[in-house]
């Protein structure tokens, strides 16, 4: 019977260290997740995803809805679909004369890439932002190794 009660004993210790792993790799993991979101390189990134995100393509689906087409550019969208009129900018244009690069969809079904941004740079690499019509971003190096 005691041998009994030692195995659960140990068992019961083994959980316990489980339980202690886990807590640790979950505060590593907020503790990495508070460290990108400090980096340099984030904040203009969140503020370009953002213009993409919450202001251009819901922008580019009302014009679709009332449309039944794309625009040709982003200058059609400003004013009636698109208040902000330096939403076609990303944050690290500082200029105003260049914004993002538009890919004209053929439908709402298209699951390509319909804009662009190549102002980025992540840990002084040239990076290429690409969003899609459903909202995903995909991030790609441009720059080449010296």
């Amino acid at each position: 019977m005691g041998d009994q009660f030692s195995i659960l004993e140990k068992k019961r210790r083994g959980c316990r260290g489980c339980l202690i792993t886990v807590w640790v790799v979950i505060l590593a993991f907020i503790g990495f997740s508070i460290y990108v979101t400090r980096l340099p390189f984030y904040k203009p990134y969140e503020e370009c995803s953002k213009n993409c995100i919450n202001a251009l393509i819901p922008a580019l689906g009302r014009y679709y809805s009332h449309n039944n087409r794309y625009p040709d550019s982003l200058a059609e969208l400003q004013g009636e679909y698109l208040k902000d009129k330096n939403a076609v900018y990303c944050p690290l244009h500082k200029d105003k004369k260049a914004g993002y690069i538009y890919i004209k969809p053929d439908s709402p079904e298209y699951g390509g890439v319909v804009l662009k941004c190549r102002e980025h740079r992540i840990f002084d690499k040239k990076t290429e932002l690409a969003f899609t019509l459903k909202g995903k971003i995909r991030a790609r190096i441009t720059e080449k190794e010296r």
